[in-house]
């Protein structure tokens, strides 16, 4: 069940206004997935919004032994970052540990923005079927970092900080 929170923690890209960093937190991914955990997923509703026609949804394929390919619909406010011509954002990800966190770190396939700011880091919890995704809080771990040693540096610093993420945000399985 750990590589499940790793997993999904990548749900949490949809969070556009978490930080979102021009270099990797790890460069290479060695850790295993777990490839039971591919499959299609939908956004639930934040409390007091109303599930609309634009469904949020989340394809995850295993792409290697370590790394996830996620094909992602976002919402409607998010589609102008989408490739040209469809309504969907690609990924690369991978799952991390840094101390005793379980993390997983994405990589946008297409530029996030035109200063080159691709990566986020996120963790999730699944409790009930339910998962909820969190991502780097901006407030903690800025997102002008440029220096790999402290990015870092800086997670690792706050580790026990319960602010260290932020933005959270649930999702369930589709039905196959």
């Amino acid at each position: 069940m750990k590589y499940v929170s790793y997993l999904f923690s990548l749900l949490g890209l949809l969070g556009l206004c978490s930080c979102v960093y021009e270099i990797p937190l790890v460069e290479k991914a060695t850790k295993p997935i777990d490839s039971s955990l591919a499959g299609a997923w939908q956004k639930i509703p934040a409390a007091g919004e109303k599930e609309s026609d634009w469904t949020e949804t989340l394809l995850l394929v295993p792409f290697s032994k370590t790394e996830y390919i996620a094909v992602c619909t976002p919402s409607r406010d998010e589609a102008a970052i989408c490739l040209p011509g469809t309504d969907k954002i690609l990924f690369r990800a991978y799952p991390i540990e840094i101390a005793d966190l379980s993390l997983i770190q994405i990589e946008w396939l297409q530029l996030y923005s035109k200063n080159g700011t691709r990566f986020q880091v996120c963790r999730c919890k699944i409790r009930d079927g339910i998962l909820t995704v969190e991502t780097l809080n901006r407030e903690v771990v800025d997102p002008g970092i440029t220096d790999a040693d402290l990015l870092h540096e800086t997670v690792l610093e706050n580790v026990k900080n319960p602010d260290l993420f932020s933005n959270p945000v649930q999702y369930r399985r589709l039905e196959q």
